[in-house]
């Protein structure tokens, strides 16, 4: 079985590339953000695993973009279609080369960031299926 340190290290090394820092001011972050005052960054972090049938596993990965709300107090959905479109193209291109690790984005949505205000944030659910 893969941990979730084995799912985050490839996510990870998937998304902190150029096509996504450069979008972001504030980096790609395991689990939480360090430092979230830098306007644009993306976490990723796991929700509870199932160990599946052998030989494949299955278990969602969460990538969260965020970014400053406009002045007004509307989300910056420019910023965060932006960086929602290089991880989707990204994971498309990772599944056009890979065979044993398959990523999905099953939903979307975005919501206001309660533990920092004046911050949205576009959250991807993504689905993954890996040999184990």
């Amino acid at each position: 079985m893969k941990s979730s340190f084995d799912i985050l290290d490839r996510v990870y090394k998937l998304l902190n590339v150029t096509q996504i820092t450069s979008l972001i001011t504030g980096g790609v972050w395991r689990r939480q953000a360090k430092n979230t005052s830098n306007g644009k960054y993306i976490t990723i972090n796991t929700i509870p695993q199932n160990a599946g049938d052998y030989p494949l596993q299955e278990g969602v990965v969460i990538v969260n973009a965020y970014a400053r709300d406009h002045e007004d107090g509307t989300p910056d959905e420019s910023s965060l279609r932006s960086m929602s479109d290089a991880v989707m193209t990204l994971i498309e291109a990772h599944n056009a080369t890979s065979e044993y690790f398959a990523l999905s984005v099953s939903s979307d949505n975005i919501y206001p960031d309660d533990s920092n205000p004046g911050v949205s944030y576009l959250s991807l659910r993504v689905n993954y299926i890996i040999e184990k």
